[in-house]
């Protein structure tokens, strides 16, 4: 994945489904704070970004099921929760 324009930071390592087949990120680019899920690995496969606020330097990502991300310090302890219909 490259971004379009622009530098990209990544904030906290990628995560892999535990299936290996999606992948989650979050980074920052032209000042926001975006979660990336890429819901399926493969040359067709179309990211899925959501803007979220400024987050603490550490949080995490959780996936809580095979369409549902879980940011924060824990699984249990979200600061922001996006999910998706496959």
């Amino acid at each position: 994945m490259h971004p379009s324009s622009g530098d990209v930071y990544l904030l906290a390592a990628p995560q892999w489904r535990r299936d290996g087949r999606a992948l989650a990120w979050l980074e920052r680019c032209d000042g926001q704070t975006r979660l990336v899920v890429l819901p399926e690995i493969g040359p067709a496969a179309e990211p899925l970004p959501w803007v979220l606020p400024a987050l603490p330097s550490g949080d995490q990502l959780f996936w809580a099921g095979a369409n549902k991300i879980v940011v924060g310090p824990a699984l249990l302890a979200p600061r922001a929760v996006a999910s998706w219909s496959s």
